[in-house]
């Protein structure tokens, strides 16, 4: 019954063949990717095919798929599905270190930096080994011990601090936005990329981290909100939707509205903090 639930709605966008993750595998200057297709297969202990069929995302380990068959209805049903997602482990994998982390953070400048919803911690091993202090958070439970296998296996720990959405600030209950995020201006930089726009209100997600920034300090991001409009192209002839979204909408909320008058523009996707 898995054929049921193939990923539908943006079917087949996203999806690989074994050739593209070999060649995505490649760690290049140009795709720094730190050997993560080695370390994902000998932290899954998957064999080869079984490990290139879920990383190609074909039918049921496409991560839309997964998001179809556990359909969650509600803001905590959400967030508790990125939170026990696997396909997006696979999914996340090959993302490579983006080009604008290269450029930003060539020294110690904007440390501590925390790298918010940081996958398989690509971002946070590329920046660790150049001796800069970071912070991890992410939700997802496989991700998080994906990424801390990875920076104990480069012996990276004292560079790298763990950040979870459980805190004593929290009550030790699932926030987060107040488990990684101080809110006190103690932080130089704040990367946040592909991600916002998976957050309802992401807008109390920005709010705190603008708090947790010290003045002079960055919030880079990339948040490729849906449309509303591509959100009603998808309604079928009974009027009723035809995927749920993974990527929502900005609510109406631009991002520089999000950011506010202490956030000045500073490139594309680019944040700066001009003021307490």
């Amino acid at each position: 019954c898995r054929n049921v639930f193939r990923a539908k709605g943006q079917g087949g966008v996203g999806e690989l063949t074994k050739e593209n993750i070999i060649e995505i595998c490649k760690n290049t200057p140009t795709n720094i990717v730190l050997d993560v297709c080695q370390d994902l297969q000998d932290f899954t202990g998957l064999a080869d095919d079984e490990f290139y069929e879920r990383m190609t995302r074909q039918g049921r380990f496409h991560f839309e798929g997964e998001h179809q068959f556990w359909n969650p209805a509600s803001k905590t049903e959400l967030a508790w599905y990125y939170t026990s997602s696997i396909d997006y482990l696979f999914a996340n994998a090959i993302h490579g270190v983006p080009l604008k982390v290269t450029n930003l953070f060539v020294d110690k400048e904007y440390e501590p930096v925390l790298d918010y919803s940081a996958g398989v911690g690509t971002n946070v091993l590329y920046l660790a080994k150049k001796g800069i202090q970071v912070q991890y958070f992410g939700i997802g439970m496989a991700e998080y011990n994906f990424a801390h296998y990875r920076v104990w296996k480069a012996d990276l720990e004292d560079l790298v601090e763990f950040k979870r959405p459980f805190s004593a600030e929290t009550g030790y209950k699932f926030d987060p936005i107040n488990g990684p995020l101080p809110r006190d201006g103690s932080l130089g930089s704040i990367i946040a990329m592909d991600v916002l726009e998976h957050i309802p209100e992401y807008r109390l997600v920005v709010d705190a981290m603008v708090m947790s920034l010290r003045v002079g300090g960055i919030i880079l991001e990339r948040s490729p909100f849906a449309q509303d409009d591509i959100m009603r192209e998808n309604v079928d002839s009974e009027g009723e939707e035809d995927d749920l979204r993974v990527h929502l909408s900005n609510g109406g909320i631009s991002m520089e509205e999000a950011m506010g008058p202490k956030m000045m523009r500073n490139g594309q996707g680019v944040w700066k903090k001009i003021s307490m």
